[in-house]
């Protein structure tokens, strides 16, 4: 047997336990009714294209949740990184990563588009303005990477935000043109520079060196790159996109799974409870209690099923 159709042999196993894309995605509807329902406050956007035959396809689906909004505005420094991946079955993912008070990972809002580019942007950056309230944008610090999608939706969306570009992906394009250990030690000693004057210095060895090189990190904008002309009072010096890059990590085993979890059917039974059913186990889960007959919600606080 050949990979192929071992892949191919495997795929329609997990369509048959789980479902496949069409049935996933047809259940989103209630899965935004039931956000809205257990989460009031929480901004759930959908978004369907009808063809001219009356089929209706996925456009783009948005999620902020009402507590981690209200986080974020109270307890995060006003720095946000932007990046989207792919999912392993179709589409990609948008998401908008904080950073807490302790510098850690704060995951502030997501999206699944089919694709990542400027249009989708823009939507996304648009409902995220409205749940951080941050209207044009003034005082906040977002990071990215050089997608030109991200670039001129931040343009038209938060106009008055500081907006840096990761530092590693814009050294990876220099060095595929300007190898060489010296235009490597200057390039990273003018992105971290912390003055105008020490930023100058390396350019002009640089210059001296090798003006091509020079002349292509000028084209990149050294605003966006270089901690001399970052902003203060942001309490972040960061210029790599590690946070986006980190939950996406993170996030691998969730982005090769369908949207929904088919494993169980979910019967309501009135009252806020429910019956959980799989093949083998049925339990009953009490929402205003919380508490499930499986054990799990009292150890732990968190809703998970054993299979």
């Amino acid at each position: 047997m050949s990979i192929g159709q071992c892949d191919r042999a495997k795929q329609k196993v997990l369509d048959d336990s789980e479902g496949g894309l069409i049935e996933h995605y047809a259940r989103l509807s209630y899965y935004q009714a039931e956000l809205l329902e257990t989460n009031p406050g929480s901004t759930v956007k959908m978004i369907v294209e009808t063809m001219p035959n009356g089929e209706i396809y996925f456009g783009s689906y948005y999620i902020c949740f009402k507590a981690v909004k209200d986080g974020w505005i109270s307890g995060c420094r006003k720095v946000i990184c932007l990046d989207g991946c792919f999912l392993k079955n179709s589409g990609q993912l948008l998401s908008a990563v904080g950073r807490d008070a302790n510098n850690h990972i704060f995951p502030l809002a997501w999206a699944v588009v089919s694709v990542e580019n400027k249009k989708n942007w823009t939507w996304f950056l648009n409902l995220l303005r409205d749940d951080i309230e941050m209207e044009s944008g003034h005082g906040l610090t977002l990071i990215s990477d050089q997608h030109k999608g991200i670039i001129e939706a931040i343009k038209d969306v938060f106009s008055n935000a500081e907006h840096r570009q990761c530092t590693r992906h814009i050294y990876a394009n220099f060095i595929k043109k300007f190898r060489g250990l010296q235009s490597k030690n200057l390039f990273w000693k003018a992105a971290n520079s912390t003055s105008k004057e020490w930023f100058e210095r390396h350019m002009e060895e640089l210059k001296t060196s090798s003006k091509g090189a020079y002349d292509h990190l000028m084209e990149r904008n050294p605003i966006t790159w270089s901690k001399s002309f970052f902003e203060v009072g942001r309490a972040c010096d960061a210029y790599e996109n590690g946070m986006s890059e980190s939950f996406n990590s993170r996030i691998q085993t969730a982005r090769r799974k369908p949207i929904i979890s088919m494993h169980y059917d979910v019967i309501p039974s009135g009252n806020k409870i429910f019956e959980v059913r799989s093949a083998k186990y049925a339990y009953v889960v009490k929402i205003q209690e919380q508490t499930c007959t499986c054990g799990s919600w009292q150890l732990s606080g968190i809703l998970v099923f054993i299979r």
